[in-house]
């Protein structure tokens, strides 16, 4: 259970250099909102 927790706590919470040091939570909100040109 532990391990569940830190993954849970890990993904959604912690901010990410690679990100833009927001979390992969708010990354997915704002890259859900862009489109790309083809």
């Amino acid at each position: 259970m532990a391990v569940f927790r830190w993954i849970t706590r890990y993904n959604t919470r912690r901010r990410h250099s690679r990100l833009g040091q927001i979390s992969p939570i708010n990354y997915e909100k704002t890259a859900g909102s862009l489109t790309t040109a083809t």
